[in-house]
């Protein structure tokens, strides 16, 4: 899942058409954008579904998002920060598991962070990915390290450039 992840990253910031690689054909995605100054209400995201309609609402992202990585690097953290964590669903008896996949990831360089009153983007994404040979539809399909995305939530933070932001997290129980 951890080579999923970086080389979905890299293929993010390269070319995003090849994501749709990534999808099982199952597979649904949505995205919210949100600012630190709550402008509007917020709205239900639009879910997309397939391959197509994931990797269309991919590329209509602002290019300002990016998790810059260095171009021809083997190493992911360069000029980003990810966090993540993973967890594996599923039994002994059951031969492809789920995987849910957290990431929270902060550019350390946003286009317009250098601007007097800039701001950055800040992102987590949460995904939930499967063996390619689950789905007949799938099995086939040019994909990242064998696996597949069956759902895929992405919330994108535009926030200022001044602004600390700490990703923290809670353990209930």
């Amino acid at each position: 899942a951890i080579q999923w992840l970086k080389e979905y990253i890299r293929a993010f910031d390269s070319d995003r058409n090849r994501l749709a690689s990534a999808y099982s054909q199952l597979a649904t995605f949505s995205i919210r954008e949100l600012s630190h100054t709550p402008a509007t209400p917020s709205t239900q995201p639009p879910l997309h579904t397939g391959p197509v309609a994931i990797a269309t609402a991919l590329l209509d992202l602002p290019e300002s998002f990016a998790f810059n990585l260095v171009e021809g690097s083997s190493k992911l953290h360069f000029d980003l920060v990810v966090t993540f964590d993973v967890v594996v669903y599923g039994n002994r008896s059951e031969p492809t598991p789920l995987v849910m996949l957290v990431c929270y990831a902060e550019p350390a360089h946003s286009p317009d962070a250098s601007a007097a009153g800039a701001w950055r983007w800040v992102c987590d994404m949460r995904f939930v990915l499967r063996s390619k040979g689950w789905d007949e539809r799938d099995r086939f399909a040019e994909g990242l390290c064998g696996l597949v995305a069956l759902s895929h939530q992405m919330t994108l933070r535009k926030i200022p450039s001044d602004m600390s932001w700490r990703w923290s997290s809670v353990t209930l129980g």
